[in-house]
């Protein structure tokens, strides 16, 4: 396979925001009496209203791994995020120099092929942008898709049930855009472990999996699966050294390139 093709193809499809598309299995529940709904339910709040109070930034290694029928491959590089929507991703060589980087601030991303000494800039609400991202991914939250919480602004919480892996409690969500979401939910440790959007039809547009969290009160999960039925891909996120607390501003998520660099506006 070739490297510069999987990483181009890995961090515009990959980081910019998880754009894969699909479709995936309704999870199989049963039903919970009114006291153990209520019960889940009161957890799931508490969960809420400690996100609020984390910190707001994850700074750390990452291998992702990529795999379909065609292709597969994995690359290693660093990983910033903040609170609501900053990216920034660096792709490494075996020798530890920058291949790519790709950042965004929620509004726009720019994309940087340093072998080729390009760098692409668009908005997020631009045709190559949405030619990739799929409906019921917000670009405004990514910070939120890689951290396995739940985007700020109001949420109605709907039935929960039991999940017959038990693996915890599926709750049914509801924001202002009116698409269902399902998160599966384990009140002892407060952490969510699936999450699926779906559109009004009922089929699952993002589907992401969050597993090995880290051990503080406001753990991070360190490793993320994206999986997408349709184009039977799936997508691993694996991340290390995650530095405590760390403090990042608006201005580590911007650069200045070399002024032989090419810059290219793209729709």
């Amino acid at each position: 396979m070739n490297k510069g093709y999987f990483l181009r193809r890995l961090s515009l499809i990959t980081l910019l925001g998880f754009m894969l598309t699909g479709c995936a299995h309704f999870p199989d529940l049963d039903p919970v009496s009114e006291i153990e709904t209520q019960a889940v339910r009161d957890r799931f709040k508490e969960m809420i209203a400690a996100q609020e109070s984390c910190h707001c930034c994850l700074d750390g290694a990452v291998r992702a791994s990529f795999n379909n029928f065609f292709d597969a491959g994995s690359v290693t590089g660093y990983l910033q995020a903040m609170s609501p929507s900053y990216l920034k991703f660096i792709a490494l060589s075996p020798l530890g120099q920058p291949l790519l980087i790709l950042t965004s601030d929620g509004e726009s991303f720019q994309y940087v092929d340093v072998t080729k000494q390009v760098e692409y800039v668009g908005s997020v609400t631009g045709q190559t942008f949405q030619k990739y991202a799929p409906v019921g991914f917000s670009p405004e939250f990514t910070y939120y898709w890689f951290t396995g919480r739940l985007r700020p602004g109001e949420v109605k919480i709907g039935v929960a049930s039991r999940a017959q892996d038990d693996r915890g409690y599926w709750i049914d969500l509801y924001y202002n855009d009116g698409r269902k979401n399902m998160v599966l939910f384990d009140p002892v440790t407060l952490h969510i472990y699936h999450h699926l959007v779906y559109n009004t039809e009922g089929e699952v547009l993002l589907e992401i999996l969050y597993d090995d969290y880290s051990t503080e009160s406001c753990g991070l999960p360190r490793s993320i699966t994206v999986k997408s039925l349709t184009w039977d891909t799936t997508l691993a996120l694996t991340l290390a050294d995650l530095v405590d607390n760390v403090s990042l501003s608006s201005g580590d998520f911007s650069y200045t390139l070399p002024a032989a660099f090419k810059r290219e506006v793209v729709e």
